[in-house]
C-alpha cells in the first residue's frame, strides 16, 4: 500500500487511542514534527505526496497526545525556540531540531525513531546511530520497568520467537504494524554500566544484540520504533504515554558518563572531507562561533586549529570541536597533568581562581571544597591519572569505559574454541580478548576481558586448588600486561568441583571439562612503539602461559606449560 494511502487509512478506521474515562495527563507536551518534505524517509513519493505525509503523521501525533495530556503544542522544527520548549514539561523529536542547545538546556526530551535521533546525536549524547534497522518487535523488554507500570498499567504480550538476526530465541513484543520505514536502535557498549542511563529493550535489528531500541540517558530518552500513534499497538502507545510521564522528572538531568565523543586527532581528516561543504555540515562539528566566523572557508577553520591542537575540547551537550580558552591562557596542554597542578597552585590567588576552579572541575569531572581537597585528590592519585579525548575529554583515574557483556565474551569464545583435546594431550586451550563493543579493539579509556579457555579430555582433570602439603601443581594463568595497559581485578574462574573419596571430600578441588580465566583490563595509555607496527593502531600481542597438572584416575603427568597468544587494536584517541 502506497505510505500516505496506509496513514489515512489508519487514522480512518482505527479505534480512538484513548478511552474518554480515562483523565488526561496534567503535562505540557511539545511535539517537534518535520520540517519538510524528507522527514518521511522515502524517496519514490513525489514532494508532494511526502508533505502530505508528514502532515498526516504531525496530525495523528497532535490529536493522539491532545486526547491523552492536558496541554499539547504542535509545531515544526524550524520553528522550534529554547524559549518556546522551556516552557514544556516534555519535548519530542521526530525530526531533528537544529537549534542549538546549551547545556543548562535540560528539558526532558523523548527521540522518535531516526530523525529523533539526530537530535540526540547533536545534543552530544552517548547514544548514536549504530543502525537505523529496527524492525516492528522488541525483546529483552524490562517489564518491570516504570513505563511499564504506570500511569497506565501495561503487561506487554511477549510471544516466543525467534531473532532473525542472532537466530536465538528471544520473547517478542510487537510495538507497531510492519512498515517500511525501520526505526532506531543505539548501541549497547555506549550504555553499558553508566549510572545515569538505562536500558529499557533491545530490538530485531541488524546488529543483533548490539542494539538497543529503547533507553534512557539523563534528560533524554530514545524511543526507537519509527511509528505513528496510528500505526502502534494498543500496548505500545500506553507506555509511550507512560514514558511521557516518567521523563518529567528528568528535568534538569545532565549527563554524568560521556562516551564515544571525537578526538582532535580527526579535526583534520573532518576539515578536509570533500563532503562537508555547507555551512549546516559544518555546525555537525564546529562550535557556532566558528561556524559563524569561518562559514564554509576549509583555510580558515585550519588556521583557528593549528597551532592549538593542545587546547582541542568538545564541550558537554555537544559533539562540536573548539578552542578551550581558559586552558590555553595558562600555557599548558589541556591533557597534561601539569595543568592541573598549575590550576590548584591558583586557587589560592585570587584573580585566577574562578577559572583554575571551572577548569579542575572540567577536566576531571569531581567537586571539591578548597585548595587542600583538591591538592590532597591529585597528590594521592597521581600516579594513576591519564586523559582520554573519546570518555569526554577528562582526566580518569581507572577504566572509563564499561566492562564487556558476559554474553560477548561466551560469543567471542564461540568463535575460537580450544582444539579438540586427546588421551595423549588431554588439555588444550585458546585465548580471546574482547571490548565492550564485541570486538578486540578501542582507545584510551576503555575496558578489556581477556578470556582464556582451557579444555581438559573427558576423565582426566587438573587443578584448582589443594590443601597444605599437597604436592599436586595448581593451575596457574599468567599474562603480562604491555606498557600503556593495566589490570582492573584479579582473576576469574569458572567455579571448580570437590574430588570426593569414598564419598568423602579431601579438599582437594578440582577443574574438569571446558574452564574459562577471565581478567579485566582498561587501556590508560597507547604503548611505546616498538611494542606494535605503529604508535596509534594494532595490533598489539599479548602473550600468556599456563601452567598445570593433568591426571585421570589411573596416572599424573608431569607438570606442564602451555603458551598462548591473542591481539588488541588500539586507537589513538
Amino acid at each position: 500500500m502506497h505510505p500516505l494511502l496506509r496513514i489515512i487509512f489508519l487514522l480512518a478506521v482505527m479505534a480512538p487511542l484513548s478511552a474518554a474515562s480515562v483523565a488526561k495527563q496534567p503535562l505540557h507536551v511539545l511535539y517537534v514534527g518535520s520540517n519538510n518534505a524528507e522527514g518521511i524517509g522515502t524517496s519514490k513519493l513525489t514532494p508532494a505526496a511526502l508533505e502530505a505525509g508528514n502532515a498526516a503523521r504531525a496530525a495523528d501525533f497532535t490529536r493522539f497526545l491532545g486526547e491523552n495530556f492536558s496541554r499539547v503544542t504542535s509545531i515544526r522544527a524550524s520553528a522550534f525556540t529554547l524559549e518556546l520548549a522551556a516552557a514544556a514539561d516534555v519535548i519530542i523529536a521526530d525530526e531533528k531540531i537544529s537549534v542549538w542547545m546549551p547545556d543548562d538546556f535540560r528539558v526532558p526530551l523523548v527521540a522518535v525513531g531516526q530523525m529523533g535521533m539526530q537530535t540526540l546525536w547533536a545534543r552530544g549524547s552517548k547514544m548514536d546511530w549504530l543502525c537505523a534497522c529496527l524492525d516492528d518487535k522488541l525483546h529483552h523488554v524490562r517489564t518491570d520497568h516504570p513505563i511499564f507500570r504506570g500511569p497506565l498499567p501495561v503487561e506487554p504480550t511477549l510471544i516466543s520467537e525467534v531473532d532473525k538476526t542472532t537466530r536465538l530465541p528471544i520473547r517478542a513484543w510487537q510495538v507497531h504494524a510492519p512498515m517500511k520505514n525501520p526505526g532506531m536502535v543505539t548501541s549497547l557498549a555506549n550504555l553499558l554500566d553508566a549510572p545515569d542511563s538505562e536500558i529499557i529493550a533491545g530490538g530485531i535489528n541488524l546488529k543483533g544484540d548490539h542494539g538497543i531500541a529503547l533507553a534512557r540517558e539523563a534528560n533524554l530518552f530514545l524511543w526507537g520504533p519509527a511509528a505513528a500513534p496510528a500505526e502502534m499497538t494498543p500496548e505500545a502507545r500506553q507506555v509511550f504515554i507512560n514514558t511521557l510521564v516518567y521523563m518529567r522528572q528528568f528535568k534538569g538531568a545532565r549527563p554524568t558518563v560521556r562516551r564515544d565523543v571525537r578526538s582532535r586527532h580527526t579535526v583534520d581528516q573532518i576539515i578536509d572531507s570533500p563532503y562537508i561543504t555547507g555551512a549546516a555540515q559544518y555546525a555537525r562539528f564546529f562550535l557556532p562561533a566558528l561556524v559563524a566566523e569561518a562559514g564554509t572557508d576549509k583555510a580558515k577553520y585550519h588556521a583557528a586549529f593549528d597551532g592549538n591542537r593542545d587546547w582541542v575540547y568538545v564541550p558537554p551537550a555537544t559533539l562540536c570541536f573548539g578552542i578551550d580558552q581558559d586552558a590555553k591562557s595558562l600555557g599548558l596542554p589541556n591533557h597534561d597533568v601539569r595543568l592541573l597542578d598549575r590550576c590548584v597552585e591558583l586557587l589560592g590567588a585570587s584573580a585566577e581562581s574562578a577559572k583554575a576552579r571551572r577548569l579542575l572541575e572540567r577536566y576531571t569531572g569531581l567537586t571539591f571544597a578548597d585548595q587542600a581537597g583538591w591538592r590532597g585528590w591529585l597528590e594521592q592519585n597521581r600516579a594513576r591519572l591519564y586523559f582520554s579525548d573519546a570518555f569526554g575529554y577528562r582526566f580518569f583515574t581507572g577504566p572509563a569505559g564499561p566492562l564487556p557483556e558476559e554474553m560477548m565474551t561466551r560469543q567471542a569464545l564461540a568463535k575460537n574454541p580450544p582444539p579438540t583435546t586427546s588421551e595423549t594431550a588431554p588439555v588444550l586451550l585458546s585465548a580471546v580478548v574482547v571490548g565492550a563493543n564485541g570486538y578486540p579493539y578501542g582507545g584510551v579509556g576503555d575496558r578489556f576481558t581477556i578470556a582464556v579457555s582451557i579444555r581438559v579430555e573427558k576423565g582426566w582433570h587438573i587443578y584448582d586448588s589443594v590443601p597444605a602439603g599437597n604436592p599436586m601443581v595448581t593451575t596457574e594463568v599468567a599474562v603480562e600486561l604491555p606498557e600503556g595497559l593495566r589490570w582492573d581485578g584479579g582473576w576469574h574462574s569458572t567455579p571448580p568441583v570437590p574430588e570426593m573419596v569414598n564419598k568423602e571430600a579431601t579438599g582437594v578441588m578440582l577443574q574438569t571439562g571446558e574452564v574459562t580465566y577471565l581478567r579485566s583490563f582498561y587501556v590508560a595509555g597507547l604503548p611505546a612503539a616498538g611494542a606494535r607496527s605503529q604508535r596509534g593502531s594494532g595490533p598489539l600481542k599479548l602473550t600468556g602461559t599456563v601452567i598445570f597438572q593433568a591426571c585421570d584416575e589411573q596416572r599424573c603427568l608431569s607438570p606442564a606449560t602451555l603458551s598462548f597468544e591473542t591481539k588488541l587494536n588500539i586507537r589513538d584517541n
